[in-house]
C-alpha cells in the first residue's frame, strides 16, 4: 500500500525570470563576445527564481517597485563590471530582457530546516 506523502506550503510567492532574446543579444558581447551563445546554452540552469511575499496582493506590483535589483542581480550574475551592463535600466527593459511568471503554490519536499547564504 503506497502512502500519501502531504508537503508543507512554503509562505512565499515565487517569481522566475528566464533569459529572453535581449538578455542573449547582451550575453553573446559581454564580457567576453561569444557569437556561439544560445538560447538553450543560456537556459541549461532554467532561470532564476526569486522569492517574494505571499501577502502581495498583486505580485506585479511588487515586480515593479523591486525590479531594478532583480535586474542587477542577473546581470551581474553573468558578468560583475557594471560599466558593461545596459545603460538603460527601466522596468520596460527589464520586462525584455526577461520572461517573466509568478507562482502561488510552493511546497518544500524536505523536512529540514531552510539554509541561506548571508550576501
Amino acid at each position: 500500500m503506497e502512502m500519501t506523502v502531504l508537503l508543507s506550503s512554503i509562505n512565499r510567492f515565487a517569481v522566475l525570470l528566464e533569459p529572453g532574446e535581449p538578455y542573449l543579444t547582451w550575453a553573446k558581447v559581454y564580457p567576453d563576445p561569444d557569437p556561439e551563445l544560445t538560447m538553450e546554452k543560456l537556459r541549461l540552469e532554467g532561470g532564476s527564481i526569486y522569492l517574494i511575499p505571499d501577502t502581495c496582493d498583486n505580485p506585479e506590483n511588487w515586480l515593479k517597485r523591486n525590479f531594478k535589483a532583480l535586474f542587477e542581480e542577473e546581470l551581474n550574475a553573468w558578468c560583475s563590471a557594471e560599466h558593461l551592463w545596459p545603460a538603460r535600466r527601466t522596468y520596460k527593459s527589464f520586462r525584455s530582457f526577461f520572461n517573466i511568471s509568478f507562482h502561488s503554490m510552493l511546497f518544500d519536499t524536505l523536512k529540514s530546516p531552510i539554509e541561506k547564504d548571508e550576501p
